[in-house]
């Protein structure tokens, strides 16, 4: 499963600016609760969670939002791993991406913090010191 929390609260938020139907902005209201609820019983039942946002557009610019919204029902490294290594084998790249290994991609990013104590700084872009795209600095 791949729960995209941020695809209703941007939609919500800014949804009826980019042309969204009063009754979507309505409806999205009413179900934005569901789904960090659905995380919690998935989480229970251990059913795997990758780590997705749906966003397009405009709203692409919210998508590490959903990491703040996760943090309010599960720790920082399951939302971390998610993001990582549940989304490599759901995608059957185990090995190439969501670790820094030999034989990898080595797409990542250098923190100036530690994400598992504060994720909002991850998710505000505030703690990205640099990007690496295929083991090149980018930045």
């Amino acid at each position: 499963m791949v729960p995209t929390l941020v695809t209703y609260d941007a939609l919500g938020k800014f949804g009826a600016n980019e042309g969204a139907p009063e009754t979507l902005i309505e409806k999205l209201d009413e179900v934005a609760g569901k789904g960090l609820e659905a995380i919690s019983i998935c989480r229970r039942a251990v059913v795997k969670l990758g780590f997705g946002t749906d966003l397009l557009g405009e709203l692409h610019k919210f998508q590490r939002e959903e990491l703040l919204l996760r943090a309010q029902v599960e720790t920082a490294f399951q939302t971390l791993h998610s993001a990582t290594g549940v989304n490599a084998e759901l995608l059957q790249m185990q090995g190439l991406i969501g670790t820094i290994q030999e034989g990898a991609f080595a797409d990542f990013l250098v923190l100036k913090s530690d994400p598992l104590e504060d994720i909002a700084g991850l998710a505000g872009g505030t703690s990205i010191d640099a990007i690496y795209k295929s083991g090149r600095c980018i930045n």
